[in-house]
C-alpha cells in the first residue's frame, strides 16, 4: 500500500469527492512507490460502497480528467495513477 500517494490524494482537492475516495481506493492497492494497480470493479464496489454504476462513471471521470489512465492487460483492467495536478 502507498501511504503517500494516498495521502496526496486526500489532501488534493479534486472537486469530485467520490471520485477522490475512489482513487484514494485505488492507490490503496499500489506496492511501494508504484502508481499502478489492477483491482475489480466488483472489489471497488465492496471496498467503497459505492454502487458499481458510479464506480464505473467515476474511473471514466478519472481518466477524463488525467488523473488515472486505464489499459486492458489479459482482460484485465490496469489502472496507472497519473501525477496529480498540484504537484
Amino acid at each position: 500500500m502507498s501511504y503517500e500517494l494516498t495521502k496526496t490524494i486526500l489532501e488534493t482537492p479534486l472537486g469530485d469527492h467520490i471520485a477522490q475516495h475512489l482513487l484514494a481506493t485505488l492507490a490503496t492497492h499500489c506496492e511501494g512507490d508504484k502508481t499502478e494497480c489492477w483491482p475489480s470493479v466488483t472489489r471497488l464496489v465492496a471496498l467503497t460502497g459505492i454502487c458499481r454504476r458510479t464506480v464505473i462513471d467515476k474511473l471514466w471521470w478519472l481518466v477524463e480528467n488525467q488523473y488515472l489512465t486505464k489499459k486492458r492487460v489479459n482482460g484485465h483492467n490496469v489502472y496507472h495513477i497519473s501525477r496529480l495536478k498540484n504537484d
